[in-house]
């Protein structure tokens, strides 16, 4: 504790005498991003002597203040991981397994997700004990939440040696710290279909997830039954994320994508949009639905680039423009007041009201950058633009399993002009062809029935 102490007191005093330099000259902002990726031979001839050395002092604190920090999380994590759950495990697990009780757990949403929702109501109606282990309401931060998360934990792994099928569409570290035993399932949905922006062990030592320190000390991934797929065509990426062997991925489809089906649904997802949005007056939808940027979940954000002036002039007469952002983010249009004022019958956000599945339905044209949302959407065999504004970044950070370029089913812009171009050229070059392809290899198993077939197929085994 005395070197903690020691090394915060430091870091303050270090803060104050570079508190001058980094609002006057440069900015908050930007000097927190020159310490994060402080290089001892930065050449910058704009900063003096003291100034680089008290940057490199400053780097220096915070990094051993960061290892300090990532040591104790580990330490509490090895205990979690390797004696708490796994002893809470095996003492439920004493009861045996409950032939009827099927669990669906998610720890980033207060409601069953709607990958979830579909099979969770035909077990119900088959006579199994549906039971939600969603987000729980804890407080905000402080050791209230740590409490809170904790309890939610341990009454997880509980109910988790006595059921016979648990479903998942996230990552969840509680799951990985006990092997299921003989006759419960343990099911990976996926909040996504296809395979698209890399994820899991496939982003190690890269700047988006884990490092390999991280997932070699507690591995992920490890103790799901059935994995289910979209298609064949994505087995070999879900290895590579979970590194669980393709024998039990399996390409049975997406559960979220059978409402596509349902005899109104396009009818009912264009009905709500224009509910939310009055005055389409029978122009096209734009959708607008980009993924989150940011190395983590907890730092999530969306940079706001587009030019919205440019696009109420060049396309208000035919279309609307709707946005639609990742559930992470919260952040809406960047309008100016008056801008605001002027293209209201051109402009929404849909972001908190409607449903991602309602705005798919509705979209004449969707733009994306680097979300699966694609996929779902390809199943109507629609317009995508895709603007990739940061795409070197984005692939140096994350990266794809397939390379951008030759895998995107439209055309890629990286500003407003040439996006104003790309739609207005959709109207007489759509290639209805190149969609229709991606559709086949990628989403090949949905086709309405994927949870009918996932439950038959889980019900099925002896």
């Amino acid at each position: 504790m005395r070197i903690k102490k020691l090394v915060k007191w430091k870091q303050k005093r270090l803060k104050k005498k570079l508190a001058k330099y980094e609002i006057k000259k440069i900015g908050r902002l930007m000097a927190g991003e020159l310490i994060n990726n402080y290089d001892p031979e930065w050449p910058d001839a704009e900063l003096t002597k003291k100034e680089k050395e008290l940057l490199a002092e400053r780097y220096e604190v915070t990094q051993t203040l960061a290892e300090i920090k990532k040591e104790r999380r580990y330490k509490k994590r090895d205990f979690l991981y390797y004696r708490y759950w796994p002893a809470v495990y095996k003492r439920a697990a004493k009861k045996g397994v409950d032939e009827k009780l099927a669990l669906f757990v998610n720890d980033h949403y207060e409601e069953v997700p709607d990958n979830m929702a579909s099979i969770y109501e035909m077990l119900k109606e088959k006579g199994f004990r549906c039971e939600a282990i969603t987000k729980p309401h804890v407080a905000k931060k402080g050791i209230l939440k740590q409490i809170g998360f904790f309890l939610y934990f341990r009454n997880f792994t509980k109910r988790y040696a006595q059921a016979k099928y648990l479903f998942f569409t996230e990552y969840f570290l509680p799951l990985y710290a006990n092997k299921p035993q003989p006759g419960t399932h343990t099911v990976q949905l996926w909040h996504a279909s296809g395979a698209f922006k890399k994820w899991g062990y496939s982003t190690q030592d890269a700047a988006w997830g884990g490092d390999r320190e991280q997932f070699e000390r507690f591995p992920i991934h490890n103790t799901y039954t059935d994995v289910f797929v979209s298609a064949p065509a994505v087995i070999g990426a879900y290895d590579d994320a979970f590194h669980c062997g393709t024998e039990i991925i399996r390409p049975l489809g997406t559960p979220r994508t059978d409402e596509f089906y349902r005899p109104g649904r396009i009818e009912e997802g264009r009905a709500k949009i224009e509910e939310l949005c009055p005055g389409i007056d029978g122009r096209k939808i734009i959708l607008y639905a980009p993924t989150f940027r940011g190395n983590s979940l907890r730092k999530s954000y969306i940079k706001d680039t587009l030019n919205y002036k440019l696009l109420f002039e060049e396309l208000s007469d035919k279309y609307v423009f709707v946005n639609k952002l990742h559930p992470l983010v919260k952040k809406g249009f960047g309008l100016s007041p008056e801008l605001a004022e002027s293209a209201s019958t051109f402009l929404y956000d849909v972001s908190k009201e409607a449903s991602i599945a309602d705005a798919l339905c509705a979209a004449d044209i969707v733009i994306s950058d680097y979300s699966s949302l694609i996929f779902d959407y390809s199943l109507l065999e629609r317009p995508m633009i895709f603007y990739a504004y940061d795409l070197e970044e984005y692939v140096a950070d994350r990266s794809f399993y397939y390379p951008y370029e030759d895998f995107v089913p439209g055309p890629i812009v990286k500003d407003t002009e040439t996006l104003v171009t790309a739609i207005k050229d959709m109207e007489e070059n759509f290639d209805r062809d190149r969609v229709h392809r991606f559709r086949e290899k990628f989403m090949s198993a949905c086709d309405g029935h994927a949870t009918e077939r996932i439950v038959n197929y889980l019900l099925d085994q002896k």
